[in-house]
């Protein structure tokens, strides 16, 4: 979630037995709060990282594989529809496959 193309906008602190380290946290925090370089460079690759996350983006991407897929024949019953049902102007129709 946070790694970019140019590296990681933060730091992981991996989990041990499911529980946070407190220790380890406190020395990231620690890090990043006393060493300017290493707060500016995560900082740097913020808006990457949180560039994808937002809704226009993720829509988009979701438009652009739905597009990508249309007119790819995917198998349901033996007449290759999904059989599923859509309702228009209060009119039961089938809706293609």
């Amino acid at each position: 979630m946070l790694t970019t193309v140019d590296g990681v906008a933060g730091e992981v602190i991996a989990l041990e037995n499911w529980e946070i380290p407190i220790e380890r946290a406190a020395q990231v925090v620690a890090a990043f709060a006393t060493d300017k370089q290493k707060y500016l460079r995560a900082l740097a690759l913020v808006q990457d990282a949180a560039h994808r996350y937002r809704i226009d983006v993720v829509a988009s991407q979701y438009v652009r594989l739905f597009r990508e897929s249309h007119g790819h024949q995917r198998q349901f019953g033996s007449r290759g529809r999904c059989g599923a049902l859509g309702r228009v102007a209060g009119q039961v129709r089938r809706l293609p496959a």
